[in-house]
């Protein structure tokens, strides 16, 4: 397993800023991917790792989640997932699972906002 970073930028392009032969932050997506999608996700799938999101606490995290209907649901195999909650900082991180790219960004704006 080797763990690389990129983003991408205003333009599309995608930048290529690390690469770490170690278990590492996108390790653990892929490994939520594969547990909840199968080995082959990476062909119908967007994972994104949304950190920072606003929550006093792991609870408070998933409570919203469900009542705003974001929760991961089984069945479509789309929605968010928390994953850990700093609740000295009050934030949580979270993970995305979509169909397609705009669908996360629009999940991780929905996050992000209040």
């Amino acid at each position: 397993m080797i763990n690389i970073d990129a983003i991408f930028a205003q333009d599309g392009r995608l930048l290529f800023n690390e690469a770490n032969g170690r278990w590492g932050g996108g390790s653990v997506l892929h490994d939520i991917a594969v547990r909840l999608l199968g080995v082959d996700y990476f062909g119908c799938n967007v994972i994104l790792s949304v950190r920072n999101v606003r929550s006093a606490s792991f609870r408070a995290a998933h409570d919203r989640l469900v009542k705003d209907g974001l929760i991961f649901d089984h069945t479509r195999k789309e929605g968010v997932i928390p994953l850990a909650a700093d609740e000295k900082a009050g934030t949580v991180e979270c993970v995305v699972i979509a169909p397609n790219r705009p669908a996360a960004h629009d999940q991780q704006h929905r996050l992000l906002k209040s």
